[in-house]
């Protein structure tokens, strides 16, 4: 009871307000927990499509040919960009809420909520383009095959068109603190 008046006195809520304020700081956190499941499917079938990449262009026959090689450097460059921008996003938020923990206050949990709902649209964007992307390589080549020309076919017809649209979600982005 002691450590609830605690949590009450500095947020300025009485007693009978803490659920409501925990329900609605765990579903702030929910949401990022939701977010964060998604990168961690992401991020392994991503280093997995980078081999299928390299293996069917840049280690056969198509190395010489421009357009193939491009547009893995493309897709290498724009998705390990955008994981890296979602990833930084991640941190931000765990860090301005370990601020909110140390010193409790009722403007520090507006600033912790207000700082990740306003990335909801973005970093959720970002990740769903990313995901249906994934899944479409997953659900084209299912056992990761292909020929080398069909993969650089696949590239420049599925996986780069649409890359422009999540990075530039990145730039709508609100700046952090």
């Amino acid at each position: 009871m002691r450590r609830i008046k605690a949590i009450s006195d500095a947020l300025g809520l009485s007693i009978d307000q803490i659920p409501g304020f925990l329900e609605d700081y765990g579903d702030i956190f929910l949401s990022l927990s939701y977010f964060k499941r998604y990168l961690d499917q992401i991020r392994p079938d991503f280093e997995a499509m980078k081999v299928w990449m390299r293996e069917g262009i840049t280690d056969s026959h198509l190395r010489h040919n421009r357009d193939a090689v491009r547009a893995c450097e493309v897709v290498s460059a724009n998705v390990d960009a955008a994981i890296k921008f979602v990833v930084h996003r991640f941190q931000a938020f765990d860090g301005t809420s370990r601020e909110f923990w140390k010193d409790l206050s009722r403007e520090r949990y507006g600033v912790l909520r207000q700082v990740i709902q306003s990335h909801h649209l973005v970093v959720g964007g970002i990740l769903c383009g990313l995901s249906v992307k994934i899944d479409q390589w997953h659900a084209d080549f299912p056992n990761a095959a292909g020929s080398p020309n069909k993969r650089a076919d696949w590239l420049l017809a599925e996986m780069v068109p649409g890359l422009d649209r999540i990075r530039a979600l990145e730039k709508q982005a609100p700046r952090l603190g």
